[in-house]
Parts: structure tokens; sequence; C-alpha cells
């Protein structure tokens, strides 16, 4: 049976860096943005195209 220490120690490489995940989603901002106006576009078209049935 595992105790709680043994259990906590499991998840002590388990942390996320916040500042490291901002600095990789700011590095890659182009392509984010360039996926979700993509996506903006795509959606409108769609729309169109099928708003006239």
């Amino acid at each position: 049976m595992h105790t709680l220490s043994s259990s906590a120690q499991g998840y002590a490489g388990d942390e996320i860096d916040l500042r490291q995940l901002v600095t990789v989603l700011w590095q890659q901002k182009v392509l984010i943005a360039s996926i979700a106006i993509f996506g903006a576009l795509l959606g409108a078209r769609e729309t169109l195209i099928y708003s006239h049935v």
C-alpha cells in the first residue's frame, strides 16, 4: 500500500513552468493567430454558403 508521502514524491517532477509555457505560446503567436483567422474565415464562408438553404 502506498503512503501519502511516497505517492506525493511521484508528482514532484510533474510541474508545469507557466513562464516557459507562455514564452512558447508567445513565440508561436503568428502561427496561432493564422490558424484562428483561417478557422474564422472558413466558418464565415460555410455560414454564407449554407445560410441560403
